[in-house]
């Protein structure tokens, strides 16, 4: 798998000149390390792991949501996220990255059921999205607030979430 950071530096914790600016610059985030560390183990042990590209980690509520990128099936997925999700002691999400913002909107929050996504453009020319979600769902999303803020980080612009 490629990483933002190199193998060397990640398991020794000891960063080279060019980890450490990515480091600095908040281009990858400290609590990153340990989520890279650990995907850099499992290779080792699991051949299927050493393909696609890790691309970025974000925690919302206990969660562990991880963006991977390129070539990755279901089996392997799910057989990833139990063994990150032991390893780390929390709940972990694996999501591929895609161009289709509606999938990639329903794979960050599932198992909530997405009823629509909506593009809303506003009187002084900016987009945002509107995210409905059934009402039932609304105890699975917890701090709505936070999940708004991440999805806001993957897709660029405002996100709200509705519930119907």
């Amino acid at each position: 798998m490629k990483y933002p950071l190199d193998r060397i530096c990640v398991k020794s914790g000891i960063f080279c000149s060019i980890c450490q600016r990515k480091l600095d610059s908040g281009e990858v985030g400290r609590e990153e390390i340990d989520i890279i560390r650990t995907l850099i183990d499992l290779e080792e042990v699991h051949q299927e792991f050493r393909k696609g590209e890790y691309v970025k980690s974000y925690t919302v509520d206990n969660n562990v949501i991880i963006f991977l990128r390129n070539g990755w099936d279901y089996g392997d997925i799910n057989k990833l996220t139990r063994s990150i999700s032991s390893r780390l002691g929390k709940r972990v999400k694996i999501v591929q990255l895609t161009n289709d913002y509606r999938s990639l909107i329903e794979q960050v929050l599932s198992p909530v059921r997405v009823i629509g996504v909506n593009i809303v453009w506003l009187p002084d020319g900016t987009e945002q999205f509107s995210i409905t979600i059934h009402k039932r769902d609304r105890r699975k999303l917890e701090n709505v607030s936070e999940w708004e803020k991440l999805l806001m980080k993957i897709l660029g612009k405002t996100t709200r979430i509705r519930f119907e």
